[in-house]
Parts: C-alpha cells; structure tokens; sequence
C-alpha cells in the first residue's frame, strides 16, 4: 500500500507493509518538522491530478475552439457580405 505526504517542498511516497498502517497514517497524518502533515491515499492523489488534467486539456480546447471560431466567423462574415449587398440590391451596392 503506497500513501503520499503533501504540504512539504516536495511529494514523498511511501510504501507501507500493511493497509491497516496505510489507513491509520490516511486519518491521522504526520507530524514533521513541527508541522503536521495530511497523508494521503497515492491512486487518490493521482485520481485528482487526472481530474485537474481533464479540466486543464477541456479549458484548452475551448480556447482552441473560440480562437478558431472567432477567426472563421470573421472571414465568413467578410466573405458574405458582399454576396449579401449584391443580392439584395440587385447586384449595385446600397
């Protein structure tokens, strides 16, 4: 059973011999350095970070699209409008 300990300059994992160490460490944490730290499960911690990679990948595509669309929207609309004037005023423009 592997458990991760956040909140110091860096990630340590450690591995334990046993769950039921594993889930005592989980619910009460270590105290180092006179701080205490929050331990968590290590499959969750890499559970979130796929959660926030998720997130980050459908935020970027979303910009991708919207900068895309804006760029499409304005040549069709540069593209359209002298069809436009020429349709409706019988090809002399208004």
């Amino acid at each position: 059973m592997c458990v991760c300990i956040e909140n110091l300059d860096n990630r340590w994992l450690v591995t334990l011999n046993s769950d039921r160490a594993a889930t005592h460490l989980v619910g009460a944490g270590i105290d180092l350095y006179n701080r205490h730290i929050f331990v968590r499960h290590y499959d969750d911690v890499l559970a979130d970070e796929y959660v926030e990679y998720l997130q980050y990948r459908d935020y970027e595509h979303q910009l991708h699209l919207v900068k895309h669309g804006i760029n499409a929207t304005l040549a069709t609309i540069g593209e359209s409008i002298p069809s436009t004037v020429a349709a409706t005023s019988g090809g002399q423009p208004a």
